[in-house]
């Protein structure tokens, strides 16, 4: 397996993107439910609320308010993000960040959008917030468990 490292300080792996991609085969939500479900799912699997938003290449920022995540998505995410964990607890002796989950996530939707979502638009950035001083290794803030997230850019 190969990760890299993105100028953020995020690590990013094969084996965590393929599982990712795989819990996205459940179906195409629309981006909203997308970003509804990640939060949902990285809540599940690290145990800390992760409210996501992501931006599109125009500047439209897209959230989840008032979106119900749907469920299978969310379940097959999280199984995902635990299973990503391992990989990340192998190589690194640390569970991945939420920041890092949602940008393996941004690295699989954006590969294909029309693949992955209902409405094919491709999302410039999916951001976890509150968003954490970029300085940080890793995103983290002070001590942060990391648990909190960043902007990730695609390009």
């Amino acid at each position: 397996m190969s990760w890299w490292e993105t100028v953020n300080g995020l690590w990013l792996g094969d084996a965590p993107a393929d599982k990712v991609a795989s819990a996205l085969g459940t179906g195409r939500p629309a981006l909203p439910e997308l970003l509804a479900a990640i939060s949902a799912a990285v809540e599940r699997a690290l145990g800390t609320p992760a409210p996501a938003r992501a931006r599109l290449a125009d500047g439209t920022e897209v959230t989840a308010a008032g979106v119900t995540a749907p469920g299978d998505l969310v379940t097959a995410l999280t199984t995902a993000f635990r299973e990503a964990s391992g990989d990340y607890r192998n190589t690194f002796d640390r569970p991945p960040t939420a920041h890092e989950l949602a940008r393996t996530v941004l690295f699989v939707v954006a590969a294909d959008p029309a693949a992955y979502l209902r409405d094919p638009v491709e999302p410039a950035e999916i951001t976890i917030v509150p968003e954490p001083d970029p300085g940080n290794s890793h995103g983290r803030e002070n001590g942060d468990s990391g648990s909190r997230g960043a902007i990730h850019k695609l390009r």
